[in-house]
């Protein structure tokens, strides 16, 4: 069974409104994006990996950050993450709550890996979604999934019940899409953490 199979069950099988810790399996296609600041102040956001080497995060987690201080980091099966630079940063010209993503090029090619495809799908209310990051409120190296519903799909921006906390923020908002025949999983929108 490879990944997306695995995912695309854990969607099928899920219990709503629920937060733990992210199988093994899951360890393939998320990341974590470490943005240094000034005066040596960094954050965290989270990410997913959407082809071989580019990942979507949110706008605001690298807003006026300089590239070259731009790390994505893959969480290894032994708990740890293997860091990448970031060659390049791409983000809406004029990005705001409904535009807030970002698209980042590595520099390397991550071994091993699989990436999610980023699909526009209709979500009907209730539809089942899942959010898999790293939250702030956890150790900055353990993945956490949250399973949740869409409550309403409107303007661009997908409202829901999820739990999720800040360093969640980039995290790749999955879905499953049934529209080619077989049910596959797929990259529906990046959670934003801006306040309305």
């Amino acid at each position: 069974m490879n990944v997306l199979e695995s995912s695309e069950r854990s969607l099928e099988q899920m219990d709503v409104n629920s937060c733990h810790p992210a199988e093994p399996r899951n360890h393939l296609t998320r990341l974590r994006v470490k943005c240094p600041a000034k005066d040596s102040v960094s954050w965290s956001c989270s990410g997913i990996l959407i082809g071989p080497r580019h990942v979507l995060t949110s706008a605001h987690c690298i807003n006026g950050v300089e590239v070259a201080t731009l790390e994505a980091g893959f969480l290894e099966r032994n708990g740890r993450l293997q860091w990448y630079n970031v060659a390049k940063a791409y983000i809406p010209l004029r990005w705001k709550v409904d535009g807030d993503y970002a698209v980042l090029k590595l520099k390397g090619l991550p071994s091993r890996r699989s990436h999610v495809s980023v699909a526009p799908m209709a979500l009907p209310k209730n539809s089942k979604i899942s959010i898999t990051g790293f939250p702030g409120d956890k150790d900055p190296e353990s993945l956490w999934i949250s399973k949740c519903r869409a409550l309403l799909v409107t303007s661009g921006l997908i409202w829901n019940d999820c739990d999720v906390k800040r360093g969640s923020s980039g995290s790749g908002v999955l879905a499953k899409d049934n529209s080619s025949g077989s049910p596959r999983t797929v990259v529906v929108g990046v959670l934003s953490g801006i306040d309305l």
